[in-house]
């Protein structure tokens, strides 16, 4: 239809729908002192080869120093021996115990219709950093399937 009249024309929506999401979480306490340490694996099969997977994780780490505090939380494609994918670090450079929020939002393109498991891990992310640990605190790991 023509916009003669200045309305807008939006165009036909396609792609983009959440097919199905997965998720879990924890409040367990994992505590790294220099080995990344698993916390939480999903499992999602997509429907279709063209699926985006949207990954989202969050974490709270309380960070113990021993000259300053930091965290960080990997992602990997399968087991915590799989491959990294992402990963982000967050923390203080001060001789204090530091809590670091950390997230991850990330976009997988498995092109497969095979399951795909995705496992995240933390460790302190510093040698002046003596641990970095959940301390009881609920993370989580979410898994969506956008189709395309």
């Amino acid at each position: 239809h023509s916009s003669t009249n200045a309305e807008l024309e939006f165009a036909a929506a396609g792609g983009g729908k959440i097919l199905q999401v997965v998720s879990t979480e924890s409040t367990a306490t994992v505590t790294a002192t220099g080995t990344v340490l698993q916390l939480l694996t999903i499992s999602i099969t997509p429907a279709a080869t063209s699926s985006k997977i949207l990954i989202l994780a969050t974490v709270t780490m309380e960070c113990v120093p021993s000259a300053n505090a930091y965290g960080v939380i990997h992602l990997y494609r399968g087991a915590l021996n799989g491959t990294e994918i992402f990963n982000t670090s967050m923390g203080d450079n001060h001789n204090a115990y530091n809590y670091a929020n950390l997230t991850i939002n990330y976009v997988d393109s498995p092109n497969t219709t095979s399951a795909q498991s995705y496992t995240t891990g933390i460790n302190k992310s510093s040698g002046g950093t003596t641990s970095a640990s959940t301390n009881g605190t609920r993370y989580t790991l979410i898994a969506m399937e956008i189709g395309a």
